[in-house]
């Protein structure tokens, strides 16, 4: 009795081929899919970027239009890096103006809910910033 029970025990001590191999598939999905969240991640930290940057050069432009005394405020560019701002000034009434400020640049398109937004070279946006009369 005692020697079956023995010669069971060894019998179970190793693995076998299979439980390697399916040990080896899970770790094989597992790490691809770490790849592939790699992939995704990296990608948006490059959007995120790339909007800070826009976002910046846009602050600026507008803190040097705020800077300036009220009435001096008028149309114009300016190239910042690889950006081009392009504002137009207008008397908004009541003591203020409206300043719509173009940025032109690498930027982020949306496109149709099929398809995810790109990066692209050429991209426009407008935004508008009222300045009142101190």
């Amino acid at each position: 009795m005692t020697r079956i029970l023995e010669r069971s025990r060894a019998d179970r001590r190793g693995t076998s081929i299979i439980e390697v191999v399916v040990a080896m598939m899970v770790l094989t999905i597992s790490v691809l899919g770490m790849a592939g969240g790699a992939v995704v991640a990296t990608r948006q930290l490059s959007i995120a970027e790339l909007k800070t940057e826009r976002t910046i050069v846009r602050q600026n432009t507008l803190e040097r239009l705020r800077a300036l005394p009220f009435d001096s405020v008028a149309d114009g560019s300016d190239e910042l890096g690889a950006f081009s701002l392009e504002w137009i000034v207008t008397e908004g009434g009541s003591g203020s103006k409206l300043i719509t400020l173009t940025t032109s640049g690498p930027g982020i398109q949306t496109g149709t809910a099929a398809m995810a937004p790109q990066v692209r070279p050429d991209v426009s946006d407008i935004f508008h910033y009222r300045i009142i009369r101190p």
